[in-house]
């Protein structure tokens, strides 16, 4: 294995980096730091896309392997809208809305899909993927918050959507992700 290998997550999210750097304290050889580098962040219908981008720049940027996440939200009784778009819509529309467009709609599943990119200095890089199945909320199943999202998506095997969980309960459901399967990837490389 790689002694003491930095990498750099790219992310301004407290809660993000702290889930990951929870991961990373149980391994040896690993120093993960959180970099707030801006980054440019291309629109497109790809989440694997976006985090892939921004990945590469930031390696070529510091010179230092650099994990990016981008997350993307998927309804698809709504064509799997927001998707990769899911930053916008939390801006944009309530809950209220999000649910009025489901309204008739007999399939209420949702997921959300982690895709992590995992890019060199020298611009080579892999994306690593997993989605978070679940359901939205019924009207009045649900208290609002600054992530509409979060507020409407209840994970399966759960009953209460993301948004009113603690942040010890949302870091126990999100720990981990495609961590394991990055680490092995950088294990391989040596």
């Amino acid at each position: 294995m790689m002694s003491n290998m930095k990498i750099n997550y790219l992310t301004t999210n407290e809660l993000k980096f702290k889930i990951a750097q929870n991961y990373f304290d149980g391994l040896t050889g690993y120093e993960l730091v959180q970099q707030q580098l801006e980054t440019p962040e291309i629109q497109d219908e790809s989440c694997e896309e976006v985090a892939k981008y921004s990945a590469i720049f930031g390696a070529r940027e510091l010179g230092e392997p650099c994990l990016k996440m981008d997350a993307g939200f998927y309804i698809p009784a709504l064509g799997g809208f927001p998707g990769p778009f899911v930053k916008f819509i939390n801006e944009w529309l309530t809950e209220e809305k999000i649910l009025a467009m489901l309204d008739g709609e007999e399939d209420r599943t949702a997921y959300f899909l982690d895709a992590t990119a995992v890019s060199l200095p020298d611009g080579s890089s892999r994306i690593f993927t997993k989605k978070y199945m679940g359901t939205i909320a019924e009207p009045g199943n649900y208290q609002p918050s600054k992530w509409p999202a979060n507020s409407l998506f209840i994970p399966d095997g759960y009953s209460t959507p993301l948004a009113s969980w603690s942040d010890e309960e949302q870091e126990k459901y999100w720990h981990g992700g495609v961590l394991p399967e990055i680490v092995e990837y950088l294990e391989s490389m040596q």
